[in-house]
Parts: C-alpha cells; sequence; structure tokens
C-alpha cells in the first residue's frame, strides 16, 4: 500500500500543478482580453475625437476659404475707391487752380 499512496500522492500533485498552471494560463488570458477590451474601446473613443477635429477642419477650411474671397473683394474694392480718390483729389486740384 505504500507504494500505491506515493504513486497517490505523484498522481494528487501533478494534476493540483497542471490544473494551477492551467488556471493561471486563464487568468492571464481573461486579463489580456480584459485589456484589449479596454484598448478598444479608448481606440473607438479616440477615432470618434478624431472624426469630430476633421469635421472642424473642414469647416475652418470652409471658413477661411470665405474670408479669403471676402479680403480679396475688399481689396479690390479699396484699390477701386483709391482710385477714384485719386481722381476727385486731381479733380479738385484742377478745379482750385482755375479760380
Amino acid at each position: 500500500m505504500h507504494t500505491l499512496e506515493i504513486i497517490g500522492y505523484f498522481i494528487t500533485t501533478i494534476t493540483g500543478w497542471l490544473g494551477g498552471a492551467l488556471m493561471k494560463r486563464n487568468a492571464a488570458i481573461h486579463s489580456l482580453m480584459a485589456t484589449i477590451d479596454k484598448l478598444t474601446k479608448q481606440n473607438e473613443e479616440c477615432h470618434a475625437v478624431i472624426i469630430g477635429l476633421q469635421d472642424e477642419i473642414v469647416e475652418v477650411r470652409r471658413e477661411n476659404a470665405d474670408l479669403k474671397e471676402g479680403q480679396a473683394k475688399m481689396t479690390r474694392e479699396i484699390k477701386l475707391l483709391q482710385n477714384e480718390n485719386a481722381e476727385l483729389k486731381n479733380l479738385i486740384t484742377k478745379n482750385s487752380q482755375w479760380r
């Protein structure tokens, strides 16, 4: 019986060791899965923020184009007004010379 007890202890030890190793491995896998899930969620949140920022960039570019167009129009108007002002100054100068 002594030999059977030793074999029994040996089998119990190996079974316990294998069971413990499997439990540790499963715990590690579950921990990794939880980390992956957390990172996936954070990635989705970051992706949503990036999409929102891209939409803002598109809007800012549109506004910038509109402002540039308005600035170009105002520059043309200023040049026209400067020319008109120069012509009026010339008329005033000519009229004051005739007096």
